[in-house]
């Protein structure tokens, strides 16, 4: 996993592969707060975004979830959650997969972290961080978020 913000971030960068770059540069050229929800493709099926309107649950609610066949650059747009972040282990407890949609469920993971998200902070997760998006962070609230998917493929 890799954190940044959109606002604060020129350095690391530099240090991303270019397919990474591309998605971190829709985010920043993106109105993000006034665009429509749903999907845009940033390049056909190898980098395409979701941006969502949703709500934040109990970390109850959410399930831990990893994706075997594309990174996920989650970028928070608007209000606060916390994600749940662990390094995928044969420790942790597959509850549901769903390889048609490239997502993997655990009903348990092992050494669980959080990192609380505010609008501009982005997360890079690769297919060995299981992840559980946006719980609440003391409160249920609305937030966006957009969430770009990059094909695996470019990266290696």
């Amino acid at each position: 996993m890799i954190y940044g913000n959109l606002n604060n971030d020129k350095v690391l960068i530099e240090f991303l592969p270019e397919a990474l770059q591309k998605g971190i540069a829709f985010l920043k050229e993106m109105d993000l707060l006034n665009c429509k929800a749903g999907e845009y493709e940033i390049q056909g099926r190898e980098i395409y975004a979701n941006v969502i309107d949703t709500q934040t649950k109990s970390k109850e609610e959410i399930r831990p979830e990893v994706h075997r066949k594309y990174i996920d650059i989650q970028c928070l747009c608007k209000g606060s959650e916390l994600i749940g972040y662990a390094q995928d282990s044969d420790k942790n407890i597959v509850g549901e997969e769903l390889l048609d949609k490239d997502v993997i469920f655990y009903s348990k993971v092992e050494n669980e972290s959080e990192l609380v998200l505010a609008p501009n902070d982005y997360v890079i997760l690769f297919p060995e961080d299981v992840h559980r998006p946006a719980y609440t962070n003391g409160k249920s609230e609305d937030i966006r978020k957009v969430v770009v998917k990059i094909s695996v493929d470019l990266i290696k």
